[in-house]
């Protein structure tokens, strides 16, 4: 309902939600929402997500020593 409300009054958002992030935490623990991937390699807005139990899949897990991504994705790399 969040997205209704933006996006009827034109409100501004961080951009990142356009470019695929959905959880948007540091640059240690975020990542584009892999349930927004598109065939062409791009990624929907965070406002096309479907499923809302999946809007933290792109933010990244530190367990086990080395970060990764809740989803099984790997970390995005640095650079």
């Amino acid at each position: 309902h969040v997205w209704l409300f933006l996006r009827a009054f034109g409100l501004p958002y961080c951009a990142m939600y356009d470019d695929g992030y959905t959880s948007i935490g540091s640059v240690n623990d975020t990542a584009r929402n892999p349930e927004l991937l598109r065939p062409d390699g791009s990624h929907a807005p965070a406002y096309k997500l479907v499923d809302a139990s999946t809007e933290r899949a792109g933010r990244l897990s530190k367990k086990a020593g080395a970060p990764q991504a809740t989803n099984g994705t790997a970390p995005p790399k640095n650079g």
